[in-house]
């Protein structure tokens, strides 16, 4: 049994499937892909949307079983009795305290590219992780003619 149906649990789900083993994946939204999905709506990264495709066809050729729209219980976990259970559910995202605040305007980048929250014609981005969320993210924005500043914590290496 495989729990999640993003990129960690497809790679999972497709090489448990390559050993030999009888593989179901649960979903608990109605499509697989999970951040692959978010990431490919940004400007120059839908090949994103192409790992999905390939996962998707993977799970067909290698039959196995896929679930979505399923919220695993232990219940179901217990009544599956499976050999091995992989939990593959992803990560939250998370706004550091120091910018958090009671009816602030700060919003992660997951929700700003799938479109879920409003931002205004100027914005701030604050990177603290070093990746390329924030410039995707920046390149979303400005194709929709926002004017985008990136901020970076200073690092001394």
């Amino acid at each position: 049994m495989v729990v999640g149906g993003g990129a960690a649990g497809l790679e999972t789900a497709r090489v448990a499937a390559l050993r030999g083993y009888k593989v179901s994946l649960y979903e608990k939204t109605d499509e697989l892909g999970g951040q692959l999905n978010i990431a490919a709506k940004a400007p120059g990264r839908v090949d994103f949307a192409e790992l999905v495709r390939y996962y998707t066809n993977q799970m067909k050729v290698l039959d196995v079983k896929v679930h979505l729209g399923t919220t695993v219980t232990k219940e179901m976990v217990k009544e599956k009795n499976c050999d091995a259970v992989v939990i593959a559910t992803g990560s939250l995202p998370t706004i550091p305290a120091s910018l958090a605040t009671e009816g602030s305007n700060v919003v992660n980048t997951r929700d700003v590219l799938q479109e879920t929250v409003e931002v205004g014609n100027d914005v701030v981005i604050v990177d603290y992780q070093y990746h390329m969320q924030a410039l995707s993210v920046a390149d979303f924005l400005a194709d929709r003619g926002v004017k985008v500043e990136i901020l970076t914590v200073d690092r001394q290496r």
